[in-house]
């Protein structure tokens, strides 16, 4: 690493901290309106009220819902709270937004 890399990265850490989150492979065991349950893959630790979306209210925003037994990303934000990140097969999603929705920049009428 470079000297001006090395102070950009010295400047990140002192602005947002040297705090690290944890991410780990888990499969989905139930899904809810706005949080899934899941089970760690490497020691089959079960995690309640895993979030799928940045709100804490239910169906609010868009929110990706994973397929049961599918696998899934699970981040650690606050030590007993985590949201899915990465998903590897999607049942369904939903959008509850106040204002227009384009898709694909609007050609195709919006549709693929």
């Amino acid at each position: 690493m470079g000297g001006e890399e090395r102070k950009c990265t010295e400047l990140l850490r002192r602005v947002v901290g040297t705090k690290s989150f944890d991410t780990w492979i888990c499969i989905v065991t139930a899904v809810s309106e706005a949080s899934c349950e899941v089970k760690r893959v490497f020691d089959n630790l079960k995690i309640k009220n895993v979030r799928l979306n940045a709100t804490v209210k239910d169906n609010e925003g868009v929110i990706i819902y994973p397929a049961k037994n599918s696998y899934v990303l699970v981040t650690n934000i606050d030590n007993d709270k985590y949201f899915v990140s990465q998903f590897s097969k999607i049942e369904k999603i939903t959008i509850d937004v106040n204002s227009n929705i384009v898709i694909n920049g609007g050609k195709n009428n919006g549709l693929v």
